[in-house]
């Protein structure tokens, strides 16, 4: 009778930790300082009601109907990061006139038009600048 001969065969695998590259998302490169536009309009809103900058950009915020302001002072829902500064436009009554501001403290801004409060806001993420 024929005989038949198991072979057992081991295979021994040997893992290593590898620390792959982080992803480089803490800062952006850029050499070119942007001016970003926001329309506050007669819909009672920003337009774009959230925009992502580079530390040091300018928002320039445009009447384009109604009444408003822009404002980010860490009341009445607003807030911005440690180290960052507030701003306050006033109410704005004129089509066509504006309100710019340069953010140098990167993180996130909340920020209301103080004439229509909760019901008109926008945020502003702002990345550092490597």
């Amino acid at each position: 009778s024929p005989i038949l001969i198991l072979s057992v065969c081991s295979i021994s695998c040997t893992y290593k930790k590898v620390d792959l590259p982080k992803p480089s998302n803490t800062c952006v490169i850029s050499n070119t300082i942007q001016t970003h536009v926001v329309n506050m309009s007669a819909a009672i809103s920003f337009e774009p009601k959230n925009i992502e900058i580079i530390q040091g950009d300018t928002v320039k915020w445009v009447l384009t109907g109604s009444v408003h302001s822009t404002t980010c002072d860490g009341t009445n829902g607003t807030s911005y990061p440690s180290g960052g500064t507030t701003w306050d436009s006033g109410v704005i009554s004129t089509v066509g006139n504006f309100y710019k501001k340069a953010i140098t403290v990167p993180g996130t801004y909340n920020y209301i038009c103080t004439v229509h409060g909760s019901m008109m806001t926008g945020t502003i993420v702002v990345k550092k600048r490597c």
